[in-house]
Formats: C-alpha cells, structure tokens, sequence
C-alpha cells in the first residue's frame, strides 16, 4: 500500500527562506560559476540558520567546486553544522574537511605526525599534551565519524594513532573519562572502514587483554579493533536504558543496528528460488560483505508526491538508491530484491529508520524475474548484471518486467576505464592473496607500499579501496564481465533498445562532448562515445551508466516514468 506520509526526515529539506537575500545572493553566483564567493555566502547562511537544511545543501552544492588554499574559521564552523544535517552527503565535505584540517593552526602538532617514517619514528613524535586539544576538537571528531576519508596518509595516521592509544589503555597512564568522544569517534571511524588496516602481532596480544573488559573505554578501544557485537559485554551494555552519549551512539552501531538487522532477516520473503550456481556464490559474498555500507544520502531541495509509479531495483544491495528515490518520491512504490539477506535486512533497517515506508523487499534472482506478475515504469539495475555468469540471460528478464513506455537504468564496467582493476585482480591472483579479511588486508597494505608512481596505486585514489566490503567489491569478485562501447551497441540491438543517454556526467565532461560533437546535442550518438572514450579512456572509470527503452518507445514513454523524469534530480542526460 503506497504511503503518503512525509517523514520528519523528509520533512527537515523542506524548510526553506524563498526571501532569503542570502540565498538570491548564492544562486546568483552560483549559476555564474563563481563558487568560491558562493561557499562563502552559503557558510553565513549556514551560521545564520543552523538548522536549516537547505543552507547545508547549497554549501555541499558549492564545496565540491573549490579547492581550500588554506584555513578559514568560518568555513570550519559551517562544516561542523554541514555534519549535522540529515539529507545530504558528508562525504561530499571530504576534500575541504581533510584540507581544514592540513591548514588548521590547531591540528598542526596532528597533522605534522603524517611526516613519520615509521612506527617507532611516529612513537618518538606523539606528545599527547600537545595532540589531545586537536583530538577533542569536534571538527576533528565529527569528520573521522561521517566521512568515508579516501585518504593513504591520513589512514596511516589514524592507524597509527589507534596503536597509541592501545598502547595507553594497556599502561593506563594517560586515557580518562574524558577522552571516550575521541575514542568512540575513532572507533565509529575504524568500524565503517571494517578494520581495513592491518594490525601488528603486538596489538593482537595487546586486544586479548582488553576483550573481557566492559567498562566504556575499554569498549571503545576494543571498538577500534573489533565488531562489538559477538561480545556478550557490549551486548550487555547496548541493552542499559541509562546508556547515553558518544558510547550509546557507538553502540548503536555495533550492536543495536546489527541485532535488528538480524531479526529483520528472518522475515525476509523469497520472491523467487537461487539455482544458479555463480548466483549461489555471488549471494554468499554479499552475506559476507553486504554491500555499499552507507548512512546519509543526498534528498533534493523538493520531494515530488504527484508520481503514482511503480519502481524495481533488481540488485538492491544495501539499497541506498532504494531509499533515496523513495524519500524522494512518497507515493512512488519501490520493490527491491537481491541475492544477500545480509544486504537486504541492512537497506530494511536503513529505510525504517529515516521513514521510507514505500519500499518493498524482496530476496530473488535477476534470472528468475519472470515469475513476477507486476512490470515498472523504471527498473534500475546499476553494477549487477556484470557479476551474472550470463549477462545477456539477466538483462531479458529485466527487460521483461518494463511497462510499455518503461526506462531501465543500467550500470556496466567499462574494458577500458577498468583496466587498473585488471592489472589489480591479476596481482590478487599471482600473490594468491585470499577472499578473506586477512587477504584484503595484506592486498591493501602492498598497494600502500608502492611508490607513488606505480601504476597500481591508482586504485588506491578510489575511495572503495578504504573499506573491506567495498575493497572486495572492486577487485575480489568472484565474477565480473565487462564491456566496450561496441558491445553496448550490441546488447542494446540484441534486446531491441534504445539508447537515451548517459546519467551522472560531470558538467565539464558533457561541455567537452558537445565541443568535440555540436550535432549530437542530446548526446546520443553512441559511435561519438566511443571515439570519445577511446581519447579520455578514464571517462567511465567508475561504469556505463546509462537510460534505454524498448525501440520505437523513445517519445512515449509510460505516464508513471513521465512524472519521475519531471524532477531535475533524475537527469538522464541532457546537458546543463
């Protein structure tokens, strides 16, 4: 049943100033490509209403546009509100937060740590005195906790810094109560990377003496080390009705988050049976390693109630497209099914908790699609296909379930933007490194160890590289198939399609398509893609991501995907 409840989630991106000159001033700027002065116009809207969730959004708009050439309080203090808000990506932050931080007076003594040669060089440098005002710093606390920090030399550090302060705890000379927001801080940072840093035999000794401890910072250090949520006492502890503060928050986490997210597994309901072998093996990773980890996601400015549309994912994963679109659109009903329980009871949890009642999960095999009786005004299939020992069997049936009219979404690996993880996937199998924590680690720290200059460390630019699941995802899959352009050509004619466009583009990369091919204003021409991808090979590094329809459907398209293509949000293309 659709809901037309609009959650208090929802609800925090609609409360705009329309007569706000601030906000005059911004868009002014702003559509003048004047970015700078628009982030600082956008920071004093922030300053001036915290709480306000559109001036969040146009600073994140404006952040991803500049490039911090040094240190400015107010820009600092807007980030830190930046954090709080609910309906945006803190990642896109990231860039500007790491380089605050570099050019910060205060986190000089921290940042000056990145310079150690070595373990023993960083223990001879640390002077807690002098690092402890820049660990308590909330910008500092609130960055390692909300942001995915793509970052070698900054993991380095933190790695670093969590081996000190085991050390600490051991000696108990220097921790205190008042050192648990930094704690649970670094520990939150450790758990969404999942322990992606190897750990020295010495603090694998050091954690055993510290795993039967329940006190609160006790918790936190083992925190930064392990998942809390096998250890009976932080189980305990999760349950204390008095808990509150930066350890109920942690807990949150590693517990409470984990224990729903079993129970909501045990009701998942099975759309269709797994037969297939590679999708039994796929499905058994996944369970392993549900994938994205994720918390924010960006919500547009405007939620659009008029769509009565019905939407299939098919290979939700932890289903954060899922509830963006929905949160988005709350009379549009979605129905997302995956392989991995494990994924699908995260993207559950994840939907309950901010309100996105208009879902519908299901487990389920793409191959098995037609025994679904319903078809959608737009199936979205992005980055799962490729993973399917017969891609071409998966994308008939997901062609099958589209409305006359319908769209489908599509993600495939590109041969050429891929070809860094080629070379990586065949170190993986040359140094036989394992499908296992223990492999993805010792796989990660040999990428870090190489110079810079080595054309494997590329992948390391790639901010999958900084978490487990994530890090699998990209080169330890079990199966992947990708794809040139000419093969798009081709799987598009052998299903009958039409080719709509390219979605997600950088406005840049579009500019200097329409330069080089004034006639394809719509950018359509496949033939002009592929000599354009052949001159910038790194075009689509990250995936074809493209829109397509049934031949003959382009200027009908069906009335449900019609009212979603009215938002601007959902782009499939068109130029700037």
């Amino acid at each position: 049943m659709l809901t037309q409840t609009i959650s208090p989630l929802a609800m925090a991106s609609l409360q705009d100033l329309p007569g706000n000159e601030l906000v005059r001033r911004f868009n002014d700027l702003f559509s003048r490509s004047q970015f700078e002065p628009a982030f600082d116009v956008a920071c004093a809207e922030v300053m001036r209403y915290p709480a306000l969730e559109y001036a969040a959004k146009r600073a994140a708009l404006a952040v991803q546009k500049i490039e911090m050439r040094g240190f400015h309080p107010l820009y600092k203090q807007a980030i830190v509100h930046c954090f709080q808000a609910l309906t945006i990506e803190h990642r896109h932050f990231m860039f500007a937060w790491l380089a605050l931080m570099t050019f910060d007076p205060l986190h000089r003594p921290l940042m000056n740590l990145m310079d150690a040669e070595d373990e023993n060089d960083f223990d001879r440098k640390i002077d807690w005195k002098t690092i402890r005002p820049c660990v308590m710093d909330p910008f500092f606390q609130l960055g390692i906790r909300k942001l995915m920090v793509a970052d070698i030399p900054f993991e380095l550090l933190l790695t670093r810094l969590r081996r000190f302060v085991l050390t600490a705890h051991k000696t108990g000379s220097i921790l205190t109560a008042d050192d648990l927001p930094f704690l649970c801080a670094l520990s939150e940072y450790f758990y969404e990377h999942e322990y992606a840093a190897i750990e020295t035999p010495s603090e694998t000794d050091l954690i055993s003496g510290i795993s039967e401890k329940s006190d609160d910072i006790s918790l936190a250090v083992l925190g930064c080390y392990r998942l809390l949520h096998p250890y009976p006492q932080a189980q305990k502890r999760a349950l204390d009705k008095n808990l509150s503060g930066d350890i109920k928050t942690l807990l949150s986490f590693h517990v409470i988050d984990r224990n729903e997210e079993a129970d909501i597994k045990k009701n998942i309901p099975a759309l269709t049976t797994i037969d297939d072998a590679i999708s039994k093996n796929v499905a058994d990773m996944y369970e392993d390693n549900p994938y994205p980890r994720w918390r924010g996601f960006d919500l547009p400015p405007v939620l659009y109630p008029v769509p009565r549309s019905e939407i299939l994912v098919a290979g939700c994963g932890t289903s954060k497209w899922v509830v963006q679109t929905a949160m988005t659109f709350p009379n549009v009903h979605i129905t997302g099914i995956d392989l991995s329980r494990s994924s699908i009871a995260y993207g559950v949890r994840s939907a309950r908790q901010v309100g996105a009642f208009n879902t519908y999960f299901a487990q389920g095999d793409i191959l098995k699609l037609d025994q679904m009786d319903k078809q959608f005004d737009l199936i979205e299939s992005s980055g799962v296909l490729h993973h399917m020992k017969d891609p071409d069997a998966g994308f008939k049936q997901v062609v099958g379930r589209l409305k006359p009219g319908g769209r489908m979404f599509i993600a495939l690996y590109s041969e050429l933007g891929r070809q860094s993880i080629v070379e990586c996937r065949k170190l993986i199998a040359e140094k036989g490194f394992s499908i296992t924590p223990e492999g993805m680690r010792q796989f990660r720290a040999d990428i870090i160890s190489l110079p810079d200059e080595d054309p494997l460390k590329q992948i390391a630019m790639r901010r999958d590289f900084f978490s487990l699941s994530e890090c699998r995802d990209l080169v330890f899959h079990i199966q992947e198939t990708r794809y040139t352009i000419e093969d798009l050509k081709n799987l598009l004619n052998r299903h009958n399609l039409t080719f709509l466009g390219f979605r997600e583009q950088a406005k840049a990369l579009q500019e200097k398509y329409i330069s080089l091919y004034p006639d394809d204003p719509r950018m359509t021409n496949l033939d002009n893609w592929e000599k354009f991808e052949q001159a910038f090979p790194l075009t689509f590094a990250n995936m074809y991501q493209f829109v397509c329809c049934r031949r003959e459907e382009e200027n009908t398209p069906s009335e449900g995907f019609a009212q979603i293509d009215a938002c601007k949000f959902f782009s499939i293309g068109r130029t700037i």
